[in-house]
């Protein structure tokens, strides 16, 4: 691994952009995510729930891990995540598909797209 001195100087300017960006990079992911689900669904490998039900992480086929925050609780185990979109005025809007082939809508006021370990953030 190549090893690389950076002053303080660059590292705080670094920090700063990372700062500043770090809302448009985390909405650019949700509406990349969101343009991937119109072309076909993503299976859900694993979910997690907490606080009652009311914060999912969905752990994706591509390795990604999509984090909501939901306004209401559902203790529904998603199997496909079949669309995400921002709604003006409502949040984030995901459709889940269960494996016992129930369709549910829930909203979400949060949701952030952590991508697989080793790819770029930028395609």
């Amino acid at each position: 691994m190549p090893t690389t001195s950076h002053t303080s100087e660059e590292v705080r300017e670094l920090d700063l952009l990372n700062h500043r960006y770090a809302d448009l990079v985390r909405e650019c992911r949700l509406e990349s995510l969101g343009e991937r689900l119109r072309r076909r669904p993503i299976e859900v490998l694993q979910s997690r729930a907490g606080f009652g039900g009311d914060r999912w992480v969905l752990f994706l086929e591509d390795g990604s891990a999509l984090r909501i925050k939901l306004y209401w609780r559902c203790r529904a185990l998603p199997a496909t995540l079949v669309s995400l979109a921002w709604r003006e005025g409502r949040g984030w809007q995901a459709v889940v598909r269960t494996g016992q082939g129930e369709v549910i809508t829930v909203l979400g006021f949060y949701a952030e797209l952590h991508l697989p370990r080793g790819v770029p953030a930028v395609p």
